[in-house]
């Protein structure tokens, strides 16, 4: 089973750069066009440069929130709950690890899955090709501890019954 290396994925073109000056000096461009020859400043501290400069930090702001609005929505870089929903997508939810025990002293916290993890099952769940076998067969070989990868990546089953013991 073959899977693609989300890490070597080339960065979305939809994200945008963060690039604080390149901004700014769009606007101080933006303005002197409007302006013509009858504005030059010649301070750092004059209020239109600040007014520019504030307006292109908030620019910026602005590109790294839907940045991280639009990585949210993609597989390789979600995390946490935005990954949660991801993984509701196609039927999948967090495997719980150790439940939560406040009656044990210390009190146990509850444990689940990581996002790695996740991330992994849902790529498999994706998969069109017996996609609910792969996914079936890695959570069962995950919770005996019945499985390991093979150098080219392919997981491979420790049990002697063969292929099909997932499905039993």
């Amino acid at each position: 089973m073959s899977q693609v290396d989300l890490s070597k994925l080339p960065v979305p073109q939809l994200l945008e750069d963060l690039d604080f000056e390149a901004l700014y000096l769009e606007d101080l461009a933006s303005f002197r066009a409007h302006m013509g020859n009858r504005w030059t400043a010649k301070l750092e501290s004059d209020p239109v440069i600040k007014l520019l400069e504030v307006g292109a930090y908030r620019k910026l702001l602005n590109r790294a929130r839907v940045n991280d609005a639009a990585k949210a929505l993609l597989l390789a870089y979600a995390k946490e709950g935005d990954l949660d929903q991801l993984a509701a997508n196609v039927s999948l939810q967090r495997l719980v690890i150790r439940a939560a025990n406040p009656n044990t002293i210390p009190p146990t916290e509850l444990l689940l899955e990581s996002d790695d993890a996740l991330r992994e099952r849902v790529q498999l769940r994706s998969c069109p090709i017996a996609s609910r076998r792969c996914c079936t067969w890695l959570t069962v070989a995950r919770s005996t501890k019945r499985y390991s990868t093979n150098a080219d990546g392919a997981w491979s089953c420790g049990s002697t019954h063969g292929d099909d013991w997932a499905s039993r």
